[in-house]
C-alpha cells in the first residue's frame, strides 16, 4: 500500500475540472464505480442553474485520457484527470453532496469506500471537507486547489484501512502493552491553514492513542506537483517521524510518488 492516498484526500472530492464549469452543486449522489464503468442516482444537481427537480441516474465512462460523467440532462467531461482518480479501481458513496463555489466549497459523504491502483480499500463514514479561500483563478481545479491549501478541514467519524496499510506495520516496530491492536481508526481531522497543515486519527495499538503528523503542503511546477514536507509526526508521546520517512523511502514504489526526507512529492 502507497500510504500517499491520505495526504491526497485535500483533493478527493474537489478536482472536478469539467471545461466551463465555474460552480457546481450536487445533492444526495449514490454512485457505485468499477473501473472502466459507474452508476448511480443523484437527488439534484446544478451548474449556476438547476438541471431537474426530480432524481435520476448517471453514468461514469473512464477513457484512455479523461472521465466522463453522463446523465440525460447533462454531460461532464474531466480531461486529463489526475492519476489518482483516473487509475482509480473502485469507488462506492452513498449520500455524496458537493458544493463549489467561488470562496467556499464542501463535501459530504455518509460513506465512501475509494480503491487506488493496487492499494486496498480505504472506507471513510461521516466524511466533511470544507475549503475557503480567496482564489481568483479562472480555472475550477486551481482555484480548489489554492482555496483547500489556504483554509481547509477534513473530518471522518471512523477510517477502515487495508490490513497492509504501511502505519500498521510500522507501528508493530514499537513497544507493545498487553492489549491487542484493534482496526479501524476513528476521528481523522485533516486542517490546513496557509499550506500548513496538521493531520491526526485515533486507534488503538495495544493502548488507544493519536497518530499526529505537522508539515507544509504546497503545489509546484504550474500545479503538476503536490510537495508535501513532513515537519512531525507522534503516535502518543512517541516521536516517529524518522522511523515512518525512512520507512516510506524504502518502501514507496510507485511512478508518481517520490520519497525524500522530509518531502514526501506527487505527481498530479
Amino acid at each position: 500500500m502507497q500510504s500517499f492516498f491520505l495526504p491526497a484526500l485535500l483533493l478527493c472530492f474537489f478536482n472536478m475540472a469539467f471545461a466551463g464549469v465555474d460552480s457546481l452543486t450536487v445533492k444526495n449522489l449514490d454512485l457505485n464505480y468499477q473501473r472502466p464503468y459507474g452508476s448511480g442516482q443523484v437527488e439534484k444537481a446544478s451548474l449556476g442553474l438547476s438541471l431537474h427537480e426530480r432524481p435520476y441516474f448517471v453514468e461514469v465512462h473512464r477513457t484512455e485520457e479523461a472521465l466522463k460523467l453522463e446523465s440525460p440532462f447533462f454531460d461532464l467531461f474531466w480531461n486529463s484527470p489526475i492519476k489518482l482518480f483516473h487509475n482509480m479501481e473502485q469507488l462506492d458513496g452513498k449520500k455524496m453532496n458537493l458544493s463549489i463555489g467561488k470562496l467556499h466549497h464542501s463535501a459530504h459523504a455518509l460513506h465512501l469506500m475509494a480503491a487506488p491502483e493496487g492499494q486496498g480499500e480505504y472506507k471513510f463514514d461521516h466524511l466533511s471537507l470544507e475549503c475557503q479561500g480567496s482564489s481568483l483563478s479562472p480555472e475550477l481545479q486551481i482555484r480548489l486547489m489554492e482555496d483547500c491549501r489556504e483554509d481547509m478541514e477534513l473530518v471522518a467519524k471512523k477510517v477502515d484501512v487495508p490490513t497492509d496499510f504501511i502505519l500498521v506495520d510500522l507501528l508493530s516496530k514499537l513497544p507493545k502493552g498487553p492489549r491487542e491492536m484493534q482496526a479501524p481508526a476513528d476521528h481523522l481531522r485533516l486542517t490546513t491553514e496557509k499550506g500548513d497543515f496538521s493531520l491526526v486519527f485515533y486507534l488503538k495499538y495495544f493502548v488507544y492513542a493519536g497518530l499526529r503528523a505537522w508539515g507544509h503542503v504546497s503545489f509546484t511546477e504550474n500545479n503538476k506537483i503536490m510537495l508535501i514536507r513532513v515537519d512531525r509526526i507522534k503516535f502518543g508521546f512517541l516521536s516517529v517521524t524518522q522511523l515512518v520517512m525512512n520507512e516510506l523511502e524504502r518502501r514507496v514504489n510507485h511512478p508518481s510518488v517520490k520519497v525524500e526526507p522530509p518531502y514526501i512529492k506527487i505527481e498530479l
